[in-house]
């Protein structure tokens, strides 16, 4: 099956240049469709888009969980920043974080979509 999701241009370039490896969700009704060997296409509207496979699946409580198993580089984030869950409230409540709990979907490397 093939998923279809949008990204940040920040999160779309680091995907792109190999450092990202984990893309962080909430696990809502549309993510629990996924499974391992699915394919993501993940859409910029300033850089284009990338397609990814699906190589694991890992769904936890909340994001400081997530961010506890994975290095800052695979979460997408450049040498030096300091990675902080703190950082995926923009993005998601923390109401919908604890109605839903958070998924880690583990990629393979990223192929261009013309």
């Amino acid at each position: 099956m093939t998923h279809f999701m949008k990204l940040s241009p920040e999160a779309f370039a680091a995907f792109k240049n190999g450092g990202k490896r984990v893309e962080m969700r909430l696990f809502d009704e549309k993510r629990q469709k996924i499974r391992a060997g699915d394919e993501i296409i993940f859409g910029c509207p300033q850089s284009g888009r990338i397609k990814v496979t699906v190589e694991g699946l890992k769904t936890f409580e909340n994001f400081s969980a997530l961010y506890a198993c994975y290095s800052a580089r695979e979460l997408g984030y450049k040498e030096g920043d300091c990675p902080r869950p703190e950082d995926m409230n923009a993005y998601y409540s923390l109401s919908e974080q604890k109605k839903y709990g958070v998924l880690a979907i583990e990629t393979g490397a990223p192929q261009e979509v013309l």
